[in-house]
């Protein structure tokens, strides 16, 4: 058996993005609980869609959203509806689940988080593209309407 250090590098990241969007998807499925109301969205739409990326990129949530909001800061984290999840954790009335919005390992074009959600069903995406061998057909096999991108979340069809 040949080791790839690459490829394990790889799953470690991909690990990291399942671990952080199982972590997303449970807050703002407790958000829903409390709160019971998903943010509107400022550009107008309901089914909106941010992206963080950690460079100044062309990520976009892709052409099914009218609009998208693509951020670069690392203020971007903040839990309280002004990083790049427009979700307000600190109104719970328990307390904030996350200390900060998790961003994806890599944090490029090609390797970042999405989140869509609308207000109209109360439902919600969050999405990031996978890249170690291993995972990869766990992107073909979530459910999901992409089969190239991990798609979690109450309506993998955003």
């Amino acid at each position: 058996m040949v080791l790839n250090p690459a490829e394990h590098l790889a799953q470690a990241r991909d690990s990291e993005r399942f671990s952080s969007l199982t972590s997303l998807k449970l807050a703002i499925t407790f958000y829903l609980a409390t709160v019971d109301s998903l943010p509107t969205n400022p550009l107008g739409d309901d089914a909106n869609c941010y992206v963080f990326t950690g460079a100044a990129s062309g990520a976009k949530c892709g052409s099914r959203f009218i609009g998208s909001r693509t951020t670069t800061t690392i203020n971007s984290r903040a839990n309280n509806g002004t990083g790049w999840v427009p979700v307000d954790f600190i109104s719970i009335p328990s307390g904030a689940p996350l200390s900060s919005v998790p961003v994806d390992p890599v944090q490029n074009d090609l390797y970042y988080y999405a989140y869509a959600g609308t207000n109209i069903n109360k439902t919600f995406e969050i999405n990031a593209k996978l890249e170690s061998q291993k995972f990869t057909t766990q992107a073909a096999t979530d459910g999901g309407n992409d089969p190239t991108i991990y798609e979690t979340g109450t309506d993998l069809n955003l």
